[in-house]
């Protein structure tokens, strides 16, 4: 093999330090070439298995030794050492005294077990003030020193309040510790759902809105209402864009098991967070799983899903928008999904509740009849299950504004403890300009 480096001249096997592995080496710029299997022997196992190509590495003017395909350069992390490497042949080429300067820094990195998630973790002793666990992203000098050795855990608060206790500081990282700026979330809690709401009005008010709101937004939301229903009676159903199609006319038992696995798991998430709100949501689901399909009747059951289709459309609506103010440790806040959740909630809310509204005062905007050639929900309700306009009109109603109310208390709580976040925050910063 010809040497990356000098081109024309041979790589040579040679050992190194008496070690059974042999790597190819220029005697005349002193490089080194490796694959994995041999730098093992050299810089050790974990950090042999530990070299990889990273993706921004850039194409080198050297040549693979062994296949004749250009070198990708990088530098090892956590030192100023360039690496050239072969993505093909999984080699390695480390110029003049490059693997002694990578095992120096490999000695003197700190390794230690995170506190928290038991991650471990490497870090040089100068990167100590700003290390991070790679996989919680805790700070690791609240917990060990530059040497890696455990900090003893801090005193107890004394009456003066010169130090931040401990229970305080889990307090304020509970469930936020991806907000960087808890003033700005404060402020998204305050206008995110008055502000899509708006919007969604908007678009209700206009008839191209209103139609793009209920084809698009609020006829998903609808039908995902009918089959939630219905699989907590018993039946199995697909909701699609604008139906649902349920298979069978009586209830069957695989339906109801793989819904009562997933509440189960709902519990069993909520106990391991300690989640005292939502494990009181997931036992309720399973309690009115419960009744739904072992205690009423078919027809009951059959009525219920016809009326879920804007009835659990606006209880599915109002969760959509209500989740805004939850999973900040999650990625419905670090991937921004709460965003989009927030928006289709709203929207789908609006274009259901608004008929309703609309219903009060004008009879005629009752969706009666049929529509794409099925009848529809208020159709069946009245002609097939007896009600009268008059219970269709106002069980609706009071069941969107029961909903609204809902809403508001979850924006009351949560737009308080996001003010009591953004408090405690701006707290800290004082103490420690005072500092």
């Amino acid at each position: 093999m010809k040497c990356p480096a000098c081109e024309n001249r041979d790589l040579r096997l040679v050992s190194v330090r008496g070690r059974p592995a042999k790597l190819s080496h220029c005697a005349t710029c002193n490089g080194v070439w490796g694959e994995r299997e041999q730098l093992a022997w050299v810089l050790g196992k974990r950090v042999a298995n530990g070299l990889e190509i990273p993706v921004y590495a850039t194409p080198a003017s050297r040549a693979c030794p062994r296949c004749g395909q250009s070198l990708s350069g990088f530098i090892y992390p956590g030192t100023e050492i360039e690496i050239d490497g072969c993505p093909r042949c999984e080699g390695f080429w480390f110029d003049y005294r490059e693997i002694n300067a990578i095992r120096q820094a490999e000695r003197e990195r700190v390794r230690v077990t995170c506190p928290r998630c038991r991650t471990e973790n490497r870090f040089a002793a100068k990167e100590h003030a700003h290390a991070s666990c790679a996989s919680c992203g805790i700070l690791l000098k609240n917990h060990f020193d530059a040497t890696g050795n455990a900090l003893p855990p801090p005193e107890p608060r004394s009456p003066q309040g010169e130090e931040a206790p401990l229970e305080e500081e889990a307090e304020l990282a509970d469930g936020w510790e991806n907000v960087r700026d808890p003033e700005r979330e404060y402020q998204y809690c305050l206008f995110a759902i008055p502000a899509m709401l708006f919007v969604a009005i908007l678009f209700n008010v206009t008839s191209t809105g209103a139609w793009m709101q209920r084809v698009w937004l609020g006829m998903p939301v609808h039908e995902l209402g009918h089959a939630v229903m219905a699989w907590f009676s018993g039946f199995f159903a697909i909701p699609s864009l604008w139906v649902t199609v349920t298979f069978s006319d009586s209830r069957g038992f695989i339906t109801p098991l793989l819904l009562a696995a997933g509440i189960g798991y709902l519990i069993y998430l909520a106990r391991r967070l300690e989640s005292r709100p939502g494990l009181i949501f997931a036992i309720s689901l399973l309690v009115l799983q419960i009744v739904a399909t072992l205690f009423i009747s078919q027809d009951t059951a059959n009525m219920l899903i016809t009326f879920a289709g804007d009835g659990m459309g606006m209880v599915l609506a109002t969760l959509l928008m209500a989740s805004f103010y939850y999973g900040k440790q999650t990625t419905l806040y670090s991937g921004h999904l709460r965003w989009g959740l927030v928006a289709i909630g709203a929207a789908a809310f609006v274009d259901m509740y608004s008929v309703w509204l609309g219903a009060l005062s004008d009879i005629s905007n009752v969706p009666y009849g049929t529509t794409g050639g099925r009848y529809t929900d208020s159709y069946k309700l009245i002609e097939h299950h007896g009600w009268s306009f008059d219970q269709l009109i106002n069980r609706y109603f009071w069941l969107g504004n029961l909903c609204l109310a809902a809403l508001a208390a979850v924006y009351y709580f949560g737009l308080k403890e996001a003010r009591r976040m953004a408090d405690k925050a701006e707290t800290g910063d004082s103490l420690t300009n005072q500092e």
